[in-house]
């Protein structure tokens, strides 16, 4: 019988939870030790992910011990609320992410970021990056680590799927 992979859906994000199964931490990664290592990992941390979707990434995470709150597109915040019930939600997108000082007060230990920063998702106007990465300085506060992976044209350079197979991190 084969072994599940612990992100079934989430093969763009391997390499971040990979890192974070790692950090500190110099044993193998095993079949039977990465729930409990990814538990420990993320547990009682504060994620923030800067546009997250419909949430599922966020909560995975909290499924694993982890505090989150996202900020998405007004499209998706209906859909976000209703995924992440009792976390913190903001409607935002990089134009203005700097203006809530509730993603401040939420204090994130870890802030996140896949594909937001795509070069289609700003066709016909100036990415924002200065502003955008002086309102994820903001957040941090010189505290939280910042996970960014960049895209071009919708695809991620760091984790295309031909490049990573799922679970394939684990041994």
């Amino acid at each position: 019988m084969g072994h599940q992979p612990l992100l079934p859906n989430f093969v763009l994000h391997a390499p971040l939870v990979y890192h974070l199964l790692t950090d500190y931490n110099s044993t193998p990664i095993t079949a039977q030790n990465v729930e409990r290592r990814l538990r420990k990992a993320v547990r009682g941390k504060r994620i923030l992910e800067i546009g997250c979707r419909g949430g599922a990434l966020l909560k995975f995470f909290a499924n694993h011990g982890a505090i989150v709150a996202g900020t998405t597109s007004t499209s998706k915040y209906p859909a976000v609320q209703h995924t992440l019930v009792g976390s913190l939600v903001v409607d935002s997108s990089l134009h203005n992410l700097g203006h809530h000082p509730e993603l401040i007060q939420f204090k994130p230990d870890i802030i996140v970021s896949f594909n937001l920063m795509s070069s289609n998702r700003w066709i016909g106007e100036k990415f924002p990056y200065t502003q955008a990465y002086r309102a994820l300085t903001k957040i941090a506060r010189g505290k939280a680590r910042i996970y960014v992976q960049p895209a071009v044209d919708g695809e991620p350079i760091l984790s295309k799927p031909s490049s990573i197979q799922r679970g394939r991190y684990v041994r």
